[in-house]
């Protein structure tokens, strides 16, 4: 009966230390939004298809462009998209950009850049010369584990001139969330105070 209460114990904080480092997968394809979708249901759809905890939260004048079933985001005027996924840590990403770039007059190169929270270095970019007024990246994948800057929450895709414009479409993130869900902590607390009593039993029969 003991072996077995060592055992169940065991099993308690092994299936509780997995609960709390497991890591998702979240697609975003956006193709259930419609054309001109506000930021509000962007942020909507989003939290709906990475469930809580936390929030979405989408840089203001994001909209969506597309035909029906194949729907991508866009940027404002400013030329940027920035998306903060609270209490979540982003290990890697996938993403698609879109094909759709606009340059500004007198400029030789425009480009997309791609940061991950506040940090000035871009974790990626691709520059297109004036006579591309089109371009399209596809399959695009950055682990921040091997950068060693992971985990991260907040991602920033900019055109790298302003009155430009930036176009995403696929984002799929692997994250863990920040906090673990309650289950998650009693399972792992059970099986910690069940082995720590366990330990102590065996201190005062020593003793």
């Amino acid at each position: 009966m003991k072996k077995f209460f060592v055992f169940l114990c065991a099993v308690s904080v092994v299936f509780g230390l997995a609960g709390a480092a497991n890591a998702t997968w979240y697609n975003f394809d956006f193709d259930s939004l419609e054309v001109n979708a506000t930021v509000a249901e962007i942020e909507t759809y989003m939290e709906s298809t990475a469930p809580p905890p936390g929030d979405v939260e989408i840089s203001s004048d994001t909209t969506t462009r597309g035909v029906v079933d194949n729907i991508y985001l866009k940027s404002g005027s400013d030329g940027n998209i920035e998306i903060t996924f609270s209490e979540r840590n982003i290990l890697e990403i996938y993403f698609d950009w879109s094909s759709q770039i606009k340059y500004t007059t007198g400029v030789d190169t425009k480009g997309f850049y791609a940061y991950a929270d506040e940090s000035e270095v871009p974790f990626y970019s691709k520059e297109f010369s004036a006579d591309q007024w089109t371009g399209s990246d596809t399959g695009v994948h950055i682990n921040f584990v091997s950068l060693g800057i992971a985990p991260i929450s907040t991602l920033k895709f900019t055109n790298n001139y302003s009155n430009g414009y930036v176009t995403l479409d696929n984002l799929q993130i692997e994250n863990i969330a920040a906090v673990p869900e309650p289950a998650t902590l009693l399972l792992l607390g059970t099986g910690l105070i069940g082995l720590a009593g366990i330990g102590r039993k065996k201190f005062f029969k020593k003793n």
